[in-house]
């Protein structure tokens, strides 16, 4: 039930630039379209640590343009090409401060954090990349890596939880940084290029984009076709470009070519944990269980303090009957909230012949509602492979808890 997560990014490209270390400067220069929906929260939350706000129009139909007028935006408009490099370059290229912050519409920026920020620009006058962590909010809990909102952020958090990734945001604004890649963009290549030291910026960025599934599927089928174009480009045996490529094709459905496309990867490299634990995921996604069990604990063998892999694994041997195994694999989350092994263990419980277990699982699933978490998507998930894996009588005693639970009718 778990998977590597893809890119972060929205549709809308954003940099801030920030002039002469003074909290009250800076530019920011951003490529939009359609946006008039995020657009307004996006400008709000970085308005108060900006000067001037440069912003790239891609085609909008909607109010996008009226709306960037109303915040004082510079705005310039640049025809769509498909390369998202060129877009975000395009828009860098407006841009006159010495700092730029690379965002998204779809993404903001706490005002609890504006201090700290400006504090870094006055008080850090070395020339580098700043990695910064993005908060992905998601509804699912089902994802790698999946955090439960803590109310650190009471204003941002939004969906059941998060999921972290981070790259490099904040970087000096010379002409030899630019995005590299038609999809899949990023300063990296030439940040290292020059020598830049690359340090840690803690503040997070706040990402909504993955709430709206319509808009995100959309964007997803936009990089998938990008990434098809990038792998041809690469010859096709691009290690890289066929992992990226593997990742967008699973998070569209398209999961017997992703295992294909993981397959490839392995003819490159055979111990790459990545492609061993995706392709767990992806035979878990099409009911290949036994598959699905091999090639985790696979990833688990080559890296035994792969969490996802494990809870992957486990996913799978409850499936087959296996429950010492599910026991042994959970044990490492005994100590933490992982809410995903929580589920895990309930549907353990839930499917035991005691009723003391049962109670038990019970117990579990009502204290994780307590807590606000998705239960319904991973559950039926969870009925749904039983079944593949001709664990009948269990996906019947599941199904029935879930019922008494209101969780299924």
């Amino acid at each position: 039930m778990l998977r590597n997560r893809g890119r972060d990014a929205s549709g809308m490209p954003v940099a801030i630039t920030t002039e002469s270390w003074s909290p009250s400067s800076g530019i920011r220069s951003m490529i939009v379209k359609d946006e008039e929906a995020n657009l307004p929260r996006c400008l709000q939350s970085l308005k108060p640590i900006v000067h001037e706000l440069v912003i790239v129009d891609t085609g909008s139909g909607d109010r996008t343009r009226e709306i960037a007028k109303v915040f004082g935006a510079r705005l310039f408009e640049r025809p769509w090409d498909g390369d998202f490099a060129a877009a975000r370059n395009a828009a860098l290229e407006q841009a006159d401060g010495d700092w730029l912050l690379v965002m998204d519409a779809d993404e903001v920026i706490a005002p609890q954090d504006y201090e700290r920020f400006s504090y870094r620009l006055q008080h850090d006058g070395t020339a580098c990349g700043y990695v910064m962590l993005t908060r992905n909010y998601r509804n699912s809990v089902s994802i790698e890596g999946w955090r439960a909102n803590d109310g650190s952020y009471p204003l941002q958090e939004q969906g059941g939880g998060w999921v972290p990734s981070s790259k490099i945001r904040l970087f000096p604004n010379q002409a030899a940084i630019r995005f590299e890649q038609p999809v899949h963009e990023l300063v990296d290549y030439s940040i290292e290029c020059l020598q830049l030291p690359v340090r840690s910026l803690d503040i997070p960025i706040h990402h909504y984009g993955y709430l709206d599934a319509d808009k995100q599927r959309c964007k997803q089928e936009q990089y998938y076709r990008l990434g098809c174009e990038k792998l041809r480009q690469a010859g096709g045996a691009d290690l890289k470009s066929l992992s990226e490529l593997a990742v967008q094709a699973a998070e569209l459905g398209f999961y017997q070519q992703a295992i294909e496309l993981w397959q490839r990867v392995l003819t490159i490299d055979a111990e790459f944990v990545l492609a061993w634990f995706n392709l767990g995921y992806c035979h878990l996604q099409i009911g290949e269980i036994s598959q699905a069990f091999d090639c985790s604990r696979k990833a688990l063998g080559l890296a035994p303090d792969h969490r996802e892999a494990a809870l992957n694994a486990a996913i799978a041997a409850l499936c087959l009957g296996n429950d010492a195994v599910v026991s042994d694999l959970l044990h490492a989350f005994e100590r933490d909230s992982n809410p995903t092994a929580a589920l895990l263990r309930a549907c353990l419980l839930l499917c035991g012949h005691e009723q003391q277990q049962y109670d038990e699982g019970i117990a579990v699933v009502r204290g994780l509602q307590a807590q606000g978490v998705v239960i319904k998507p991973f559950m039926e998930g969870m009925v749904e492979k039983l079944q593949q894996a001709g664990n009948n009588l269990r996906a019947e005693r599941l199904t029935a808890a879930l019922r008494q639970l209101g969780i299924m009718t």
